[in-house]
C-alpha cells in the first residue's frame, strides 16, 4: 500500500519528468526513475521504500530505480497520461502538498537571479499552460518562457521566496 507521503513523492516525480511504464501484455505500471545525482535518486528511492523489489539503484549513463508493477499506480496512470501519453489537466494538480512541489522542484527545477524556474517541457505547451494557470491559482505569480525551444515556468522574486519557504522543510539538497 502506498502511504500518503509516497503519493505526493510520486506526484512531484512524475512532474518533474519520471514516467509510469505500463509493460508489454501487464495490467499495472511501474514507476521508472533516473537522475545523474545520485544522492537525489537515493533520498526518493527511500521515501519510496518497499514499492520496489530490492530498491536497488543501478548506475548506467544515469542513476536508475523503478517500482513493482502496482495496482496503485494505475491511479496516476489516469490523473498524468491520456491513451499513454503524458497529459495534464487542472484536477491532475489539486492534491499537490508541499512534498510534491519540493520532489518536482528537485527533480526538474532550478535558482537563477533570485527565481525559480521549472522546466515544463515535457508537458508540452497545453501541460505548461495548465501549470502556469494552477500556479496563478495558488497564488504564485509567474510566466511562461522558452529557453532553448523549450517550455519552463519561471516565478517572479517574490513567489520564488514563497516556494523556498514550502519547500524547505522536505528539500534535501537545500
Amino acid at each position: 500500500m502506498i502511504s500518503n507521503r509516497q503519493r505526493q513523492v510520486i506526484n512531484g516525480t512524475i512532474l518533474g519528468g519520471s514516467s509510469l511504464i505500463l509493460p508489454i501484455n501487464g495490467k499495472n505500471p511501474y514507476l521508472a526513475m533516473r537522475s545523474s545525482d545520485f544522492n537525489w535518486i537515493k533520498y526518493k528511492a527511500g521515501e519510496l521504500f518497499g514499492l520496489s523489489p530490492n530498491n536497488k539503484i543501478c548506475q548506467e549513463k544515469t542513476y536508475r530505480w523503478h517500482s513493482k508493477c502496482l495496482p496503485d499506480l494505475k491511479e496516476f496512470e489516469i490523473r498524468f497520461y491520456k491513451d499513454h501519453k503524458r497529459s495534464l489537466n487542472r484536477d491532475s494538480l489539486d492534491l499537490l502538498t508541499d512534498v510534491a512541489f519540493a520532489v518536482w522542484y528537485g527533480d526538474c527545477g532550478h535558482y537563477k537571479s533570485e527565481k525559480i524556474i521549472l522546466n515544463t517541457h515535457i508537458w508540452g505547451e497545453d501541460g505548461t499552460n495548465v501549470i502556469f494557470e494552477f500556479l496563478n491559482i495558488v497564488d504564485f505569480t509567474c510566466k511562461i518562457v522558452k529557453e532553448r525551444n523549450n517550455f519552463r515556468i519561471k516565478l517572479d522574486k517574490n513567489s520564488s521566496k514563497e516556494f523556498v519557504k514550502l519547500i524547505k522543510p522536505h528539500y534535501i539538497k537545500a
